[in-house]
């Protein structure tokens, strides 16, 4: 059995042991004489420190209710004050037949003020394993145990973990049915009006890898897929984080059987709306991806002054489709294929953003060849294009064209995910008809290597900027690209002559 199974087959034991106890003994005396005693047996049983501060109350009838406040679980043999779990109010009425003949059906399960405090030491031990009881031991195999929460309600908890917190403000709703055995398998349905999540990291800083790759090449535990069968169903009406508010938050998943699938995450944020999916389906010794996301009028970017609304930022629309299989990330993408296209719209901004694969290589290279954009509080952008095709883990630029109201961009190259390098060239020429004064920048090139993590920048890196088109011949772009940007320099307007552009991701 895996190790997470048996930890909470031993959590559950404990405490529903507790509750039969409890229902027994409260006809023959008052609870509250004895809560040192319980503390006691809770302690042993759990195998960690069990303190009980607040009221500790069990009203029995058909249906009995537990409840507690001010409790912790502490982890006696370890440093500082071995703190794991406070709970502020805990509150659990159970179909007090069920106590005796499973399945154990709850009615309600309310929770107030929950932190969990999870660490680990030098020796990698963690402070939530019970002292002197090894996950490989036999006698830690139980007999299965059912359970179904009819009621959940949860009111703000904190989540820690060697350093990092998530905290969540709010209340969330919800059922559950829990069967924990071999594979425990769990359904969650959960529902809350308004959520505020607050992330923190640890004090200490770590040194950060100098060109750490994008893609991790850790393996994927395929044991940990197979641990555990779930389906989940999240509704948030309002989700924020940090300065990200999202509306109408909907997450729909299910792990069966090692195979994973997010059928629905989608959201509404920035004036856009956003949907995606995933699946990780273990296949002979690899696992295999797929993976989508669309992108409908996404308002990115930061806006020019205080008093600008969002309203007047560019609209992003596109979409994402990759698929490859491997048995880490870094395979994953060395072995994909797919799309991306992208397209944003007019709009001011302060500084132009990237979308799709490019992100800040984009951005990066657009600053350098724009001598205007110091002198302006905005960028106008009046239209751009981001299209990329992957075969075999190469993504080829198809297409990549910019048009602000003072110049053009042009670019086109490859980036290889097997190794992470970035070989991409963009060309810009000013407006014309604008009464512009841009020197060499004129029809110059921008040569970008590196890698994804860390791309290179470098003006005029070939000796091709030059005012004059004839240099062109030579170098920078490809002959595609060079056709492009030859039509659309007669044109003077990409917006004008791509307005069909194709956002699919599968032609």
């Amino acid at each position: 059995m895996p190790a997470v199974a048996k930890r909470l087959l031993r959590l559950f034991a404990a405490v529903f042991s507790i509750a039969v106890i409890g229902v027994l003994y409260i006809s023959f005396g008052d609870l509250s004489r004895h809560q040192g005693r319980i503390e006691d047996l809770l302690s042993e049983l759990i195998g960690h420190e069990v303190r009980i501060d607040g009221e500790l109350r069990i009203d029995v009838g058909r249906t009995s209710t537990f409840t507690v406040g001010d409790a912790r679980i502490s982890n006696a043999h370890w440093e500082d004050d071995g703190r794991v779990l406070n709970v502020g109010h805990f509150s659990i009425v159970v179909d007090t037949w069920s106590l005796y003949q499973p399945p154990l059906l709850i009615k309600q399960l309310a929770i107030d003020d929950i932190e969990l405090r999870l660490a680990t030491n030098a020796d990698g031990s963690g402070n939530w394993e019970t002292p002197g009881v090894s996950d490989n031991d036999s006698s830690a195999e139980l007999t299965p145990l059912v359970v179904e929460i009819g009621d959940i309600r949860l009111r703000n908890a904190g989540f820690s973990y060697d350093g990092q917190s998530l905290g969540i403000t709010g209340e969330v709703a919800g059922v559950l049915r829990l069967a924990l055995g071999e594979v425990p398998t769990v359904s969650v349905e959960l529902r809350s009006p308004e959520i505020v999540l607050s992330v923190a990291g640890s004090g200490d800083k770590e040194d950060v890898e100098e060109n750490k790759p994008l893609f991790s090449s850790e393996l994927i535990d395929h044991e940990l897929l197979r641990s555990l069968n779930a389906v989940l169903n999240v509704e948030i009406e309002e989700l924020s984080y940090d300065e990200s508010h999202l509306q109408d938050f909907s997450l729909t998943g299910s792990l069966q059987d090692g195979r994973l699938a997010v059928s629905t995450l989608s959201f509404r944020t920035l004036g856009g709306a956003v949907s995606a999916g995933l699946s990780l389906t273990p296949a002979d010794a690899a696992i295999t991806a797929d993976a989508h996301l669309d992108v409908n009028k996404l308002r990115v970017g930061s806006v020019w002054s205080e008093d600008a609304g969002i309203d007047t930022l560019p609209a992003l629309s596109g979409a994402v489709q990759i698929a490859g299989s491997g048995n880490s990330l870094q395979q994953i993408m060395a072995a994909s294929n797919g799309r991306v296209a992208f397209r944003q719209g007019r709009g001011r901004l302060r500084e132009l953003t990237g979308a799709g694969l490019f992100g800040d290589i984009v951005v990066q290279t657009l600053q350098a060849l724009n001598p205007l954009n110091s002198e302006k509080p905005y960028t106008s952008l009046e239209c751009a294009f981001y299209t990329t095709s992957i075969v075999d883990g190469e993504a080829t630029i198809d297409d990549l064209r910019v048009q602000t109201d003072s110049m053009m961009f042009v670019g086109d190259g490859k980036l290889l995910f097997t190794d992470e390098s970035v070989d991409m060239t963009v060309r810009a020429k000013p407006r014309e008809g604008l009464g512009l004064s841009l020197g060499g920048v004129a029809n110059s090139f921008v040569k970008l290597g590196g890698s994804l993590s860390q791309p290179e920048l470098q003006l005029d890196a070939a000796g091709t900027a030059t005012t004059t088109g004839a240099a062109m011949a030579t170098g920078g772009l490809s002959l595609v690209a060079r056709g492009l940007w030859d039509r659309l320099s007669a044109a003077n307007d990409i917006c004008e002559t791509t307005d069909n552009v194709s956002l699919k991701v599968t032609e």
